[in-house]
């Protein structure tokens, strides 16, 4: 595998922060996250890649929004111009999100992401 991105190494810095401020157990967090055994320390570690649901769920089970484990990232203004929009800067965003979020089932939180990408990626090809 190839050495830790920036991106991915602050990510991990920024959740591992989060979990000790709050006293949380890598185990702890992996349950209430939903994620497989001995994941956490790896993501933590940026050895291991992260998708969204899991960034959600980790979001979640640590009590911030997602946008927090990329505070700090750039040194730069906010990307403008042509680039996608930053759904935690967008109030229909941060609802979509908490919904999301709000979904016990495991199952039908993974199929509604897929749904929801699979129109995106439709209407992005027209």
């Amino acid at each position: 595998m190839s050495p830790p991105s920036k991106e991915e190494r602050h990510v991990g810095q920024r959740i591992r922060d989060r979990r000790q401020a709050l006293r949380l157990s890598l185990d702890s967090v992996e349950r209430l996250a939903e994620l497989p055994a001995g994941s956490l320390g790896r993501i933590e570690a940026g050895r291991r890649r992260t998708g969204p649901a899991d960034l959600l769920g980790i979001a979640a089970a640590l009590d911030v929004s997602i946008d927090y484990f990329f505070e700090g990232l750039t040194d730069g203004p906010p990307p403008t111009g042509g680039q996608d929009p930053d759904p935690a800067m967008d109030p229909e965003g941060r609802q979509f999100v908490r919904a999301y979020l709000s979904i016990d089932d495991r199952r039908i939180r993974r199929d509604l992401f897929k749904l929801v990408r699979a129109v995106a990626n439709d209407r992005m090809a027209f």
